[in-house]
């Protein structure tokens, strides 16, 4: 990928050029490496691969003359460098970015931050819908069903769990596995809930003007 912000510092104007030795300078200081920084390398795919760097993108290291091809830096808030032991999983990843069109750091943030919550909640996981990617139980319902038919309503507290396990045909586990996720991560679930309930909303208001069109 070529930008036009990176093409334009290819063959700017000096200025443009410093400051791009500037980020460099910046880029070189997180990675880490000791000693003085070198001149920045050139042509339009170096400079893109820097520009992503600093934009919160994966980038080759080999760019920035530090050690393997296979080191490879996350830049957000707090710099994380990241060594793949095999490149096919580098390789994994870069073409299941490009197949869902997002960046390779964007992915493997999201696959970071879900690994780390199944870890937490082994019976979670995660797939993908028309809201994007949720929270649901292995082989049944997303979590936010589950909460909304578990949170609230006219039935006894004590009545709520076995109410659930009998609605949505689960284990008494996987409920507590749903309440357990909704403990640690509530106003995510509770957006989930109002979104869909909105679309729900919605759909039916759309569903009665077609079917007052149909009665004029």
């Amino acid at each position: 990928m070529t930008s036009g912000a990176a093409r334009s510092i290819d063959a700017g104007a000096e200025a443009s050029r410093a400051w791009f030795f500037d980020l460099y300078q910046i880029r070189y200081k997180i990675d880490g490496t000791h000693g003085a920084c070198p001149r920045p390398p050139t042509g339009a795919p170096a400079v893109d691969e820097l520009l992503d760097s600093l934009g919160f993108h994966l980038v080759d290291p080999k760019v920035a003359n530090v050690a393997t091809p296979y080191d490879y830096n996350v830049v957000m808030v707090n710099p994380v460098s990241i060594r793949f032991r095999r490149a096919e999983v580098l390789d994994q990843l870069k073409a299941e970015a490009g197949a869902r069109h997002v960046s390779s750091s964007a992915l493997a943030e999201e696959l970071i931050e879900e690994g780390l919550r199944s870890r937490r909640h082994p019976l979670i996981i995660f797939r993908d819908g028309p809201t994007g990617r949720r929270a649901a139980l292995g082989g049944g319902p997303d979590v936010w069903e589950v909460i909304g038919g578990v949170v609230g309503g006219d039935v006894a507290a004590d009545l709520r769990i076995d109410r659930a396990v009998e609605q949505f045909g689960l284990s008494p586990q996987q409920v507590s596995a749903a309440l357990d996720y909704y403990a640690s991560f509530t106003s995510e679930i509770d957006d989930e809930i109002a979104a869909n309930l909105k679309a729900a909303d919605d759909a039916e208001a759309a569903w009665r003007r077609r079917q007052d069109l149909l009665a004029g």
